[in-house]
């Protein structure tokens, strides 16, 4: 799996906040399959990751993280492919969970799920990023390293990101990864508490 996200500038530099810059980017990575995955590496920004985390008093965010790196080397091709792709139990795309699918091709112009793709299309635009050919704006790990890459843009629009287009549809996403015991479940909850802890620091410096 590629990570779909592309910047139409220079990739982010942004300090703004270091620790959700760390996390965001690390568990966007987390979603590709761990056969492509480098284990030093991965385990090295884990470490630090968690670290920070606890750093922020963010432990529970920590402990998820922590408990899916225990897993995710003992996640096989088929299991992967079983939860995430090929007519997966727990589909990455977050409109999956937010709308109905259309009963015909006819409809999916028209569907509240296309409208919310064309609206997570123009806040991307808005950003100055966009999404790969052939690849949804709905896609969890797009969303991801959308998030990294926009800590250094307006809060309001960042908000209005996390808080209408992402975390509510994280839960639906969580009790499908639930049903199947996937090891998941811990890196989207990990995401969860992050996304919920980057809101409050946004209405903290909203205020």
């Amino acid at each position: 799996m590629s990570i779909p996200l592309a910047v139409r500038e220079a990739e982010s530099e942004s300090t703004v906040n270091p620790t959700l810059e760390t996390v965001y980017r690390l568990i966007s990575d987390l979603f590709s399959h761990p056969e492509t995955l480098d284990r030093s590496t991965v385990e090295t920004t884990a470490a630090k990751a968690c670290a920070a985390l606890r750093e922020e008093n963010s432990l529970a965010a920590a402990e998820a993280l922590e408990q899916f790196l225990t897993e995710i080397w003992e996640i096989s091709p088929d299991m992967y492919l079983a939860t995430l792709e090929l007519t997966p139990a727990s589909p990455l795309y977050m409109g999956h969970y937010a709308f109905d699918t259309p009963a015909s091709c006819a409809g999916l112009g028209f569907s509240e799920r296309n409208g919310y793709m064309i609206e997570l299309i123009n806040l991307y635009r808005h950003f100055g990023f966009a999404v790969d050919h052939g690849e949804l704006p709905d896609f969890l790990p797009a969303m991801v390293e959308f998030l990294w890459l926009s800590l250094d843009r307006p809060e309001e629009l960042r908000q209005k990101f996390i808080s209408e287009y992402l975390l509510p549809y994280l839960p639906s996403l969580m009790e499908s990864l639930q049903k199947t015991e996937s090891p998941y479940l811990h890196l989207v909850k990990a995401l969860e508490l992050t996304a919920k802890a980057d809101m409050a620091c946004l209405s903290i410096g909203g205020d």
